[in-house]
């Protein structure tokens, strides 16, 4: 049976615990047994990010397991800035799949199409904003036709920055 190992640190100032590229935080002593557990992330009820509860000095103090990837993956230059899931799916924290991003950038990778807009009764039109200004893409016939009109021009207008380094 082959083992797929995956490359997991430390937290930075949390000595008992890791997280893996896929997102996954462990405890190195679970209940101080001495042994290594993956802990359980649950999904906070209005904003959807996935959080965990760490433990140290007897205080716990929970964090989101995107900022944990950043702690853990990025150079401290890059700690002060928000994470941008690239795909948009809060719940996915794989490491190719987050960012180091401004507010600016991480709001301009929402998956919503906030630039989609029904014009009248079946008539769609597709508008983004650049610089303060906002420029008319077009009106379509249908929604979903607007929305891929204004996710292609938001990838051309808007391109991601940076990438993490993924093998694979």
């Amino acid at each position: 049976k082959m083992i797929d190992l995956v490359e997991a640190r430390q937290i930075p100032g949390y000595e008992n615990y890791e997280i893996d590229m896929n997102g996954n935080v462990f405890s190195l002593n679970y209940r101080r047994t001495g042994i290594r557990k993956a802990l359980s992330q649950r999904p906070h009820p209005i904003d959807g990010y996935l959080r965990v509860n760490l433990c140290r000095d007897g205080k716990k103090k929970t964090f989101t397991v995107q900022r944990l990837m950043l702690l853990a993956f990025w150079d401290e230059q890059y700690h002060h800035l928000e994470v941008d899931h690239i795909n948009g799916h809060r719940q996915n924290n794989d490491l190719c799949n987050l960012r180091p991003a401004t507010h600016a950038d991480n709001q301009r990778n929402r998956l919503s199409a906030r630039g989609v807009r029904e014009r009248y009764p079946g008539r769609f039109y597709a508008q983004i904003t650049i610089d303060g200004k906002t420029k008319y893409i077009g009106t379509f016939d249908s929604e979903a036709e607007a929305r891929n009109a204004y996710i292609t021009a938001k990838r051309m207008y808007h391109p991601f920055i940076y990438r993490a380094p993924c093998s694979g």
